[in-house]
C-alpha cells in the first residue's frame, strides 16, 4: 500500500528513479482495484462500471510517471514507454521493468 500511495505522492513528477518493488507493487494493488471494480460493475452494480473507467483515467498519469522514473532506474529515457502503443510492443518495456536499476547514480540522479 505504501508502495501505492507514493506513486500518488509523485502525481505527474516524471524526474528521478523509482525501484522496482515501487512499480510492481504498484501495477499489482492497481490491477486488483481495477478488477474488482470490473467485476462488480459486471455482476452488481452497472454504476460501479462507470467507476471503473473513472479509476482508470484518474491513475493513468500516476503510471506514465511511475513507468518513466522506473525506466530512468533502468537507464532508458521515459519516452521509451511510447512504445508500448505499438502492437505487442508492450512486451519490451514491461521487460524493462523487470531489469535491475543501474547501480550508484545515473544521468536521471540517485537511486531511490
Amino acid at each position: 500500500m505504501q508502495h501505492y500511495l507514493s506513486a500518488f505522492r509523485h502525481y505527474a513528477d516524471y524526474r528521478g528513479r523509482a525501484r522496482r518493488a515501487e512499480y510492481w507493487m504498484f501495477l499489482v494493488f492497481h490491477l486488483l482495484v481495477l478488477a474488482a471494480l470490473i467485476t462488480l460493475g459486471a455482476t452488481v452494480f452497472e454504476e460501479i462500471f462507470s467507476l471503473a473507467l473513472v479509476y482508470y483515467l484518474a491513475t493513468v498519469i500516476p503510471l506514465t510517471a511511475l513507468i518513466a522514473r522506473r525506466l530512468h532506474d533502468v537507464g532508458y529515457t521515459g519516452w521509451l514507454q511510447l512504445v508500448s502503443l505499438l502492437p505487442f510492443c508492450f512486451i519490451v518495456v514491461l521487460i524493462f521493468m523487470a531489469l535491475p536499476g543501474t547501480p550508484g547514480p545515473n544521468q536521471y540522479g540517485p537511486p531511490a
